[in-house]
């Protein structure tokens, strides 16, 4: 989340996770907020223009949506595919989300979603673009069972 080619990204990461308190009186962050604010007015747009239509795309921002209106909508779950079943989001609206804040709460769980997933990708790919820069025959092992 951090911007690209920031070389202090990964130490403020540690050093926020190790010392929190200091890194909040200090006010250190590795969130690059441009970006943050990027993908969260694109997931609330995304959502606006949902509402405004019909559109299913079955994603994540459906399901979103589905969660906020909690209209109980799949009651008799006999006409539901196991995968529907299982993809189905169980939320209500309690006193532990205000009414106000239960769209902000949704769009932070599908912003944490993205990054979560894009960050450990990237970093395994570089960890393996790593290990076979190093390891010549592991490349080209893997160079002869893809070819």
């Amino acid at each position: 989340m951090a911007g690209a080619g920031d070389p202090m990204a990964i130490p403020k990461f540690f050093f926020s996770l190790s010392f929190p308190d200091l890194a909040k009186k200090w006010k250190v962050s590795f969130i690059n907020y441009e970006a943050a604010a990027f993908v969260i007015n694109a997931i609330q747009q995304s959502m606006r223009e949902r509402k405004g239509n019909s559109v299913r795309r079955n994603d994540l921002v459906d399901l979103l949506l589905d969660a906020m209106k909690d209209t109980g909508r799949h009651q008799d779950d006999s006409e539901l595919s196991m995968f529907e079943k299982d993809a189905a989001i169980k939320l209500t609206k309690n006193a532990a989300v205000p009414e106000k804040d239960f769209e902000l709460v949704l769009v932070s769980s599908a912003y944490q979603l993205f990054f979560a997933g894009f960050d450990t990708t990237s970093t395994l790919l570089a960890i393996c673009m790593h290990f076979l820069a190093i390891e010549q025959d592991c490349q080209e092992t893997l160079y002869q069972e893809v070819r």
